[in-house]
């Protein structure tokens, strides 16, 4: 596997926009000289003149894009879908309704069904429905004097708590990599990435990198960075060497 399946075009993007901001930043001149991973799917992301560096990305909620593609996948188009309502109905799903094994389509199209024959005739105010396909309970409110529409969102959870100790493991297992760099004389980067604009912040990450890391960042680690992607054209970098 070469490096165009092992990494992704955007890793890659966010990678290099760093090193352009370090070239104006902190180490002028620098370039990026190769992509590791082209030669091992092992190695790590990018070699810049002396410089080793490795990415990763958080999700703030456990599994957090992989329940957003399932919920995209399941109930994404419907707003779409049922065409003009004559009321404004929002329905709110459970962060961790939709599942693997659940029966996706099923729940789609029961869901259609009742925006189309039940919604209708519901009274104006706030609701929770179980629709039969759905081992889950919805939120919904409707109203019939606000801007009519369909729209379909998910409530978040009380945080569980376990960002601090999934940075941390990110944190150590990625650092690994870097460990041959760091023997060879290079000074050794890490970026941790973040693209989630509601739920995190920069200090929320700062606080869940010093709390993953009680024992302060792994020794072959020279510098710890945080990339703020939740404006994609606008990436901001954040320097947490300093936690530590």
């Amino acid at each position: 596997m070469n490096k165009k399946s092992a990494g992704t075009k955007s890793e890659r993007s966010i990678i290099q926009v760093f090193v352009e901001y370090l070239d104006n930043q902190r180490y002028p001149g620098i370039r990026i000289l190769d992509w590791p991973e082209d030669h091992n799917d092992n190695d790590i992301d990018a070699v810049a003149d002396g410089l080793a560096i490795e990415h990763t990305s958080i999700d703030t909620l456990p599994d957090q894009r992989q329940r957003s593609a399932w919920f995209v996948k399941t109930v994404g188009s419907l707003e779409e879908e049922v065409g003009q309502l004559a009321f404004r109905l929002s329905i709110s799903f459970p962060f961790d309704a939709i599942k693997r094994k659940q029966e996706w389509v099923k729940i789609r199209l029961e869901l259609m069904e009742w925006i189309l024959q039940s919604a209708p005739s519901l009274p104006d105010g706030h609701h929770r429905i179980k629709l039969t396909s759905m081992p889950f309970t919805l939120n919904i409110n409707k109203s019939s004097s606000s801007k009519p529409g369909l729209f379909l969102s998910r409530f978040v959870p009380e945080d569980d708590h376990s960002l601090p100790r999934r940075v941390g493991e990110s944190i150590q297992r990625k650092a690994k990599k870097l460990v041959q760099y760091k023997e060879k004389g290079y000074r050794t980067l890490l970026i941790i990435e973040s693209d989630d604009l509601a739920l995190m912040n920069t200090e929320k990450m700062a606080r869940a990198v010093k709390t993953g890391c009680p024992d302060g960042k792994p020794a072959w680690v020279d510098e710890i960075w945080f990339v703020d992607t939740s404006i994609e054209t606008e990436p901001e970098f954040y320097d947490f060497t300093n936690l530590f």
